[in-house]
């Protein structure tokens, strides 16, 4: 009888400890592909045409009313009285800066302060005959500095013969064979990145 009454508060405190430690799983957003598709929501209807026709304008008015004074100067009627003040905003005259207002000077480091024109026609045909002659012992760099011009002006003095070029250009296509997929991609981006700036488009 002692032995029972011993083992009931044994048991309960067993039964107790077993029903609390009962947990629910509950599943969250735990990887990037649910947290993605749970962010993936659908756009307004109100960005989407109607059925209806397909002549419909769709308008999406700002947060903001437009301001007045950031109507364009072009847009303006001409009886617009705007247009008058614009006009004065455009021709007056603002205050004369000084130097020290102004961003410093930007200087040459091959040509300096004083561009000098030293070089005679004697001299460019010896950089045309050097750089004929041996155009790997006489790079642009080198004839630069032999007769104390620029880079530019070697350039426009005197071209490599055909034979240098497609050995450089031979090398380059032995480089470029190298190349992986990405780095290719990247030079490619790079050379329509540069037609697009020539062009006006960035």
């Amino acid at each position: 009888m002692a032995s029972k009454i011993i083992r009931r508060p044994l048991v309960a405190a067993c039964r107790t400890t077993s029903t609390s430690s009962t947990t629910l799983a509950v599943r969250g957003h735990k990887t990037t592909a649910r947290t993605k598709r749970s962010l993936a929501l659908p756009p307004h209807k109100s960005f989407a045409p109607s059925g209806d026709s397909m002549d419909t304008i769709i308008y999406n008015p700002p947060s903001s009313a437009a301001s007045v004074f950031h109507t364009p100067f072009k847009f303006l009627p001409k009886s617009d009285p705007r247009r008058q003040n614009n006009m004065q905003e455009l021709f007056r005259t603002g205050p004369r800066l000084t130097e020290a207002d102004l961003p410093p000077r930007l200087e040459v480091a091959v040509r300096g302060k004083t561009p000098s024109y030293h070089l005679t026609r004697e001299d460019a045909r010896e950089i045309q005959e050097l750089r004929r002659t041996d155009p790997e012992t006489w790079t642009i760099p080198k004839l630069a500095a032999k007769f104390n011009c620029s880079k530019i002006f070697v350039t426009i003095c005197t071209q490599a013969p055909r034979e240098y070029k497609d050995k450089l250009a031979k090398k380059l296509d032995v480089v470029k064979s190298r190349w992986g997929p990405r780095r290719t991609q990247a030079r490619e981006d790079r050379v329509k990145r540069k037609e697009m700036l020539f062009r006006g488009d960035l």
